[in-house]
């Protein structure tokens, strides 16, 4: 039986919603059945605009000894945090007093759980100062602190917080990835937190750097990073540059990839050459030669499968300038890319600040036994959830997983846990 991840959630682009994809067997016949197992009200959510949803938070949930953490904005605008008894479903929320301006969907909330069980929140920053706070006790969400500064370091210009949980002995407890700086002049910048005694130190220099580049700067733009079992961070990204005309085509170029085998201090090829910091448009390891103006999207999903080799999915042009969902995965020996969708009708990225995009932002995720999922909704489902699994070695589609039903009663007010 092919097992999913022990707790997943999907939210909607409306408000928090979900509802389980694929139960706990990935079948090999196309008529896998779609169920959701348990339905927790939370209330309403923000709708306007996709803020509660945009696969860059990390995490949206977070789960620690039988129970599970989240945040959202409510249809006020208010920012609030919950915690669901996983055996119960029992909930509880709090809202946090301030103003998040959730009408920009770049303000989402990012949630962190360190070691000792305290929850880290940063939230609503769009090239501005860092905005976060800490629970005052583990496994708590009644009591936070103000929002407080980590280091005072490049914490003026933050977008797309990113908390990591490491793993190892020696690992820290949390590591914190944003840009610091615009998206056509960035860095990416990493913290690291040692635990409530020694708090947060910086990683210089920080790893991605493009706010320096001649002619042009550029900024770096990371798909979800993800861990190999043996604690390995690996990261892909790619670079974005200002609209060459007006246009204003959204100009992301090439994919790019490094691994840290101790978080965050050193970096290498995926051939273990090591890199000289910081990385740059000019020593960057490109692994997918992709051209302006080949729609190539920022901010998709990666994983690591069991003999620590990343998978990623995004989607940029096929041949004929269509944009189609991608799998790119490392062999061992050469980096592998297939185009996993089939659409016909083209589009351009263009404009700026929350685009509406026929597709959206793949997620992929691995199970034990290598089988690779990538979850996505675009025009050619309805805008209906799909799970598409591709089994190894070959990674070709092998089942499709729509949604046979619509979603679990009214879309505005239900969230859905899953546990297999």
């Amino acid at each position: 039986m092919t097992r999913l991840p022990r707790a997943y959630w999907l939210a909607s682009g409306i408000t928090i919603a979900a509802e389980i994809l694929l139960g706990c067997a990935g079948r090999s016949t196309p008529d896998v059945q779609v169920a959701p197992l348990s339905v927790v009200e939370l209330g309403e959510g923000w709708a306007a605009n996709t803020i509660n949803t945009v696969i860059f938070r990390h995490h949206a949930l977070v789960t620690s000894e039988g129970r599970q953490y989240g945040a959202y904005y409510d249809a006020s605008g208010s920012l609030v945090v919950f915690e669901r008894v996983i055996t119960s479903n029992d909930v509880v929320k709090v809202s946090l007093p301030g103003s998040y301006s959730p009408t920009d969907a770049h303000n989402s909330i990012s949630l962190g759980l360190d070691r000792d069980g305290y929850l880290h929140l940063s939230y609503a920053q769009h090239n501005g100062p860092l905005r976060y706070r800490r629970s005052t006790a583990p496994r708590s969400i009644l009591a936070w602190t103000d929002e407080i500064p980590m280091t005072g370091a490049r914490e003026d210009f933050v977008t797309y917080p990113t908390f990591l949980t490491p793993r190892g002995p020696d690992s820290p407890s949390l590591i914190f990835l944003y840009r610091d700086g615009s998206s056509a002049s960035g860095t990416a910048c990493m913290k690291v937190y040692r635990g409530l005694a020694e708090g947060w130190f910086d990683r210089d220099p920080c790893p991605l750097d493009g706010a320096l580049g001649r002619p042009w700067s550029s900024g770096p733009y990371w798909n979800h990073p993800a861990f190999g079992q043996d604690g390995a961070l690996h990261l892909s990204f790619t670079w974005r540059t200002k609209a060459f005309d007006a246009e204003s085509m959204i100009i992301n170029v090439g994919l790019n990839y490094a691994l840290s085998p101790d978080y965050g201090v050193t970096w290498l090829s995926a051939r273990g050459v090591r890199h000289r910091l910081p990385i740059t448009p000019a020593n960057s390891g490109v692994i997918a030669a992709i051209g302006p103006g080949e729609n190539l999207i920022n901010q998709g999903s990666s994983a690591v499968d069991s003999r620590g080799r990343l998978h990623m999915a995004f989607y940029s042009n096929d041949p004929n300038g269509i944009p189609q969902y991608q799998h790119m995965w490392f062999d061992g020996a050469e980096w592998r890319r297939s185009f996993v969708s089939y659409r016909s009708v083209a589009f351009n990225l263009q404009g700026g600040g929350t685009l509406q995009i026929p597709m959206s932002r793949p997620e992929i995720l691995i199970d034990s036994n290598d089988m690779v999922y990538v979850f996505y909704r675009a025009d050619v489902t309805g805008d209906r959830m799909v799970a598409l699994r591709l089994e190894p070695p070959a990674y070709q589609p092998q089942i499709w997983v729509i949604r046979s039903q619509s979603w679990i009663g009214h879309v505005g007010r239900a969230m859905a846990f899953f546990r297999c």
